[in-house]
């Protein structure tokens, strides 16, 4: 798809649906239903919707976490009639066996608003609560698209400004940026997820440290947090539910960061990064970067913050 093309398809009021298809197996089941809003935010849908438990990892707490800055809205507290474009991400469990907190009511209203809704869901045959039809054959539906369609548009228009995404095998828009990142400062390409998490506290410039430190620093008075085993159970689902892991690379993952959070501590705080020897490489590629598209004014953007120059 090309990138006119991705952004007139989403352009008229009513209800769209973008599904993500990935393989599960048994063993090696993956989750991912979040891994799409990266690319819809930057596509301007800035308040989002999906169960609350997806954003946390202690269910008994109230603390939430994504790995951008959306406007989160609790499925209660959407407005009917809606006036404000939304997307609601969820999946087929909900529809059928949790009714109350199925996405119907809120689809019926956006059918009959002048705002945009944008359903996202991990298979095409997604049907909500109380319909005999997938949610694709529906009448309203203004229009349907695959997620690999979008990321792929995102993928050429990279391409036109001169940029790859280094790792294979992940759609989600904001690591891929992340790891580019950390390329144009280092000159190093990470083509893995594994390797991508791994090489992160050589990275304290990347703006995916600021979910990592709110995550191990929330309600503690100093230092960081450790997670309990329970806690490390649902900090591997979090990561699971945003990028393309197995379960057992995301309990690998989030023992290695509660690792880190107890051996060095200093790098999830804001102000000891500022201070870390390799922002200075960060900072020299600021003081070279021609900033001429939207791509590197994001680039700038985050190391603008990460470094403290602005």
């Amino acid at each position: 798809m090309k990138w006119k093309t991705l952004n007139r398809a989403l352009q008229e009021p009513g209800v769209y649906f973008i599904y993500d298809e990935l393989y599960r197996s048994e063993k090696r089941e993956k989750l991912c239903a979040l891994r799409k809003y990266p690319a819809l935010f930057r596509l301007g849908w800035d308040r989002m919707t999906c169960p609350k438990s997806w954003q946390k990892v202690d269910q008994w707490e109230t603390n939430q976490f994504e790995l951008e800055a959306p406007e989160f809205v609790h499925m209660d507290d959407v407005e009917i009639p809606p006036k404000r474009d939304l997307v609601a991400i969820s999946d087929q469990y909900y529809e059928d066996k949790l009714p109350l907190f199925s996405l119907s009511s809120i689809i019926n209203s956006y059918t009959r608003s002048s705002a945009r809704m944008i359903v996202g869901a991990g298979s095409k045959d997604f049907q909500m609560s109380g319909t005999i039809r997938p949610l694709r054959e529906m009448d309203f539906l203004k229009r349907e698209l695959n997620y690999y369609r979008v990321y792929e548009a995102f993928e050429t228009r990279y391409e036109e400004f001169g940029y790859q995404f280094p790792v294979k095998h992940s759609l989600n828009i904001f690591v891929q940026e992340n790891a580019l990142l950390f390329e144009e400062v280092t000159g190093r390409r990470v083509s893995s997820l594994p390797k991508f998490f791994e090489i992160l506290p050589e990275a304290p410039y990347l703006p995916i440290w600021r979910t990592f430190s709110d995550i191990f620093m929330t309600d503690v008075q100093q230092g960081t947090r450790l997670l309990n085993e329970d806690q490390r159970i649902e900090f591997a689902k979090w990561l699971r539910r945003r990028v393309e892991l197995d379960y057992h690379q995301g309990r690998e993952i989030a023992t290695y960061f509660n690792g880190l959070a107890r051996r060095k501590e200093g790098l999830f705080d804001p102000h000891f990064r500022q201070e870390m020897a390799a922002m200075d490489d960060a900072r020299s590629y600021l003081n070279v970067l021609e900033v001429s598209n939207p791509v590197e004014r994001r680039l700038a953007s985050w190391l603008d913050q990460a470094t403290g120059e602005k």
